[in-house]
């Protein structure tokens, strides 16, 4: 629900984390393979992934959006553009 507000300016990756941070503690999550000492970093890690995921995941389709609303726009100068050279 954030990912409006804080994809915006700089440190979006940062911005992100703290925020998630702030809602869920890493710490209580449990990774059988890794040993105690690796837990915050890997933890770290997979925040790391899931969000460099999450932000391609909304740029494509921003993107998309933004390429779709452009070739509308075309086609309605176009049209128009069509109008004024037939009268």
């Amino acid at each position: 629900m954030n990912f409006e507000k804080l994809s915006s300016g700089r440190n979006i990756m940062q911005n992100l984390k703290d925020c998630v941070c702030a809602v869920l503690d890493l710490r209580t999550f449990k990774i059988g393979s890794v040993c105690d000492e690796h837990l915050q970093q890997q933890s770290e890690y997979m925040l790391s992934l899931l969000l460099r995921v999450r932000i391609h995941h909304f740029v494509r389709i921003r993107n998309r959006e933004l390429q779709e609303l452009e070739q509308i726009r075309t086609l309605k100068q176009n049209r128009k553009a069509k109008k004024v050279m037939n009268k």
